[in-house]
Protein backbone atom coordinates (compact mmCIF):
# COMPACT_ATOMS: atom_id res chain seq x y z
CA UNK A 1 0.00 0.00 0.00
CA UNK A 2 1.50 3.51 -1.41
CA UNK A 3 1.06 6.58 1.41
CA UNK A 4 0.77 9.07 -1.27
CA UNK A 5 -0.30 12.52 -0.63
CA UNK A 6 -4.15 11.28 -2.20
CA UNK A 7 -4.68 8.37 -0.22
CA UNK A 8 -3.80 10.53 2.88
CA UNK A 9 -6.06 13.40 2.30
CA UNK A 10 -9.20 10.85 1.49
CA UNK A 11 -8.12 8.80 5.13
CA UNK A 12 -8.48 12.31 6.78
CA UNK A 13 -11.95 13.32 5.24
CA UNK A 14 -13.40 9.56 5.87
CA UNK A 15 -12.11 10.51 9.47
CA UNK A 16 -13.64 13.79 9.38
CA UNK A 17 -17.07 12.91 8.14
CA UNK A 18 -17.14 9.93 10.68
CA UNK A 19 -16.14 12.10 13.58
CA UNK A 20 -18.84 14.70 11.90
CA UNK A 21 -21.95 11.90 11.95
CA UNK A 22 -21.15 10.78 15.85
CA UNK A 23 -21.47 14.64 16.85
CA UNK A 24 -24.64 15.03 14.84
CA UNK A 25 -26.60 12.09 16.82
CA UNK A 26 -25.02 13.16 20.23
CA UNK A 27 -26.20 16.68 19.77
CA UNK A 28 -29.29 15.87 17.93
CA UNK A 29 -31.43 14.68 21.12
CA UNK A 30 -30.26 17.81 22.87
CA UNK A 31 -31.83 20.14 20.12
CA UNK A 32 -34.75 21.96 21.37
CA UNK A 33 -34.64 20.72 24.94
CA UNK A 34 -35.17 23.35 27.47
CA UNK A 35 -32.20 24.12 29.73
CA UNK A 36 -32.53 23.29 33.54
CA UNK A 37 -31.54 26.92 34.46
CA UNK A 38 -33.17 28.93 36.95
CA UNK A 39 -36.51 29.07 35.62
CA UNK A 40 -39.78 29.33 37.84
CA UNK A 41 -40.67 26.06 38.87
CA UNK A 42 -44.58 27.77 40.26
CA UNK A 43 -46.80 26.53 37.10
CA UNK A 44 -50.49 26.03 38.32
CA UNK A 45 -52.79 24.04 36.44
CA UNK A 46 -56.52 24.95 37.44
CA UNK A 47 -57.90 22.49 34.98
CA UNK A 48 -58.05 19.86 37.55
CA UNK A 49 -60.60 16.79 36.15
CA UNK A 50 -62.11 15.54 39.51
CA UNK A 51 -62.36 11.75 39.69
CA UNK A 52 -66.34 10.80 40.08
CA UNK A 53 -67.17 10.94 44.20
CA UNK A 54 -64.49 13.28 45.23
CA UNK A 55 -64.98 14.91 48.70
CA UNK A 56 -64.15 17.71 49.51
CA UNK A 57 -62.83 19.39 52.71
CA UNK A 58 -62.40 23.09 53.70
CA UNK A 59 -62.51 24.59 56.85
CA UNK A 60 -61.33 27.90 59.02
CA UNK A 61 -58.49 25.91 60.41
CA UNK A 62 -57.33 24.66 57.13
CA UNK A 63 -57.59 28.09 55.52
CA UNK A 64 -55.92 29.51 58.27
CA UNK A 65 -52.25 30.21 58.59
CA UNK A 66 -49.43 28.06 59.55
CA UNK A 67 -45.88 29.05 59.61
CA UNK A 68 -42.24 28.33 60.03
CA UNK A 69 -39.03 30.13 59.41
CA UNK A 70 -41.19 32.74 57.28
CA UNK A 71 -42.86 30.71 55.42
CA UNK A 72 -46.59 30.26 55.63
CA UNK A 73 -49.18 27.44 54.06
CA UNK A 74 -52.55 28.46 54.40
CA UNK A 75 -56.22 28.07 52.25
CA UNK A 76 -55.62 24.29 52.43
CA UNK A 77 -58.76 22.35 50.90
CA UNK A 78 -58.34 18.06 50.91
CA UNK A 79 -59.97 16.53 47.69
CA UNK A 80 -60.34 13.25 48.08
CA UNK A 81 -61.88 9.71 47.33
CA UNK A 82 -61.08 5.83 48.09
CA UNK A 83 -57.51 6.91 49.99
CA UNK A 84 -56.19 9.21 47.18
CA UNK A 85 -56.29 13.17 45.89
CA UNK A 86 -54.65 15.83 46.83
CA UNK A 87 -54.28 19.15 48.87
CA UNK A 88 -54.71 22.36 47.39
CA UNK A 89 -53.03 25.00 49.27
CA UNK A 90 -51.24 28.56 49.10
CA UNK A 91 -47.64 29.23 50.18
CA UNK A 92 -46.17 32.42 51.16
CA UNK A 93 -42.75 33.61 51.59
CA UNK A 94 -43.05 36.37 54.73
CA UNK A 95 -39.11 37.16 54.84
CA UNK A 96 -37.19 39.69 52.56
CA UNK A 97 -34.92 36.53 51.66
CA UNK A 98 -35.49 33.90 48.54
CA UNK A 99 -36.45 30.50 50.49
CA UNK A 100 -35.96 27.19 49.05
CA UNK A 101 -36.54 24.16 50.95
CA UNK A 102 -39.02 20.89 52.07
CA UNK A 103 -42.13 21.26 54.31
CA UNK A 104 -43.67 18.71 56.09
CA UNK A 105 -48.03 19.45 56.58
CA UNK A 106 -48.90 17.35 59.29
CA UNK A 107 -52.39 15.99 59.40
CA UNK A 108 -52.01 13.97 62.28
CA UNK A 109 -52.55 10.43 61.40
CA UNK A 110 -50.53 11.27 58.41
CA UNK A 111 -48.17 14.06 56.80
CA UNK A 112 -47.15 15.07 53.06
CA UNK A 113 -44.07 16.31 51.89
CA UNK A 114 -43.97 19.92 49.72
CA UNK A 115 -40.92 21.73 48.25
CA UNK A 116 -40.85 24.97 47.43
CA UNK A 117 -37.92 26.82 45.03
CA UNK A 118 -36.59 29.84 44.40
CA UNK A 119 -39.32 31.55 46.25
CA UNK A 120 -39.28 35.55 45.70
CA UNK A 121 -39.80 37.72 48.88
CA UNK A 122 -43.23 38.46 49.88
CA UNK A 123 -44.57 36.46 47.40
CA UNK A 124 -47.65 33.71 47.58
CA UNK A 125 -48.07 30.89 45.13
CA UNK A 126 -50.41 28.00 44.39
CA UNK A 127 -49.36 24.41 44.81
CA UNK A 128 -50.79 21.31 44.76
CA UNK A 129 -49.34 17.89 46.82
CA UNK A 130 -50.76 14.72 45.47
CA UNK A 131 -51.17 11.49 47.80
CA UNK A 132 -52.14 8.02 47.44
CA UNK A 133 -52.66 5.31 50.01
CA UNK A 134 -53.56 7.98 52.98
CA UNK A 135 -56.91 8.27 54.61
CA UNK A 136 -57.33 12.12 55.12
CA UNK A 137 -60.55 11.74 54.75
CA UNK A 138 -61.10 13.22 58.98
CA UNK A 139 -58.46 15.36 58.61
CA UNK A 140 -59.37 18.80 60.43
CA UNK A 141 -56.59 20.72 60.73
CA UNK A 142 -52.63 20.60 60.40
CA UNK A 143 -49.06 21.47 61.53
CA UNK A 144 -46.36 22.77 59.50
CA UNK A 145 -43.04 21.34 60.48
CA UNK A 146 -39.35 21.15 59.39
CA UNK A 147 -37.83 17.78 57.75
CA UNK A 148 -34.97 16.42 59.51
CA UNK A 149 -31.72 15.93 57.92
CA UNK A 150 -32.20 12.56 57.69
CA UNK A 151 -35.41 12.79 55.78
CA UNK A 152 -34.08 14.95 53.78
CA UNK A 153 -31.20 12.72 52.97
CA UNK A 154 -33.65 10.08 52.33
CA UNK A 155 -36.10 12.25 49.99
CA UNK A 156 -32.95 13.18 47.83
CA UNK A 157 -31.37 9.56 47.78
CA UNK A 158 -35.41 8.48 45.62
CA UNK A 159 -35.00 11.04 43.02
Amino acid sequence: MKFDKRNILIAIIVVLLIVLIILLFILIPKVGKKSKGRENSYIYNREVVELPGTKEISNDALSSDHCIDGVCIYDATIHYVDNRGRVDFKIKNTTNKIKTGYLKLDFGNDFLITFYKSLPPKTTVEKTAQYANIDFSEATDFKVKQLTKKEIEELIKKK
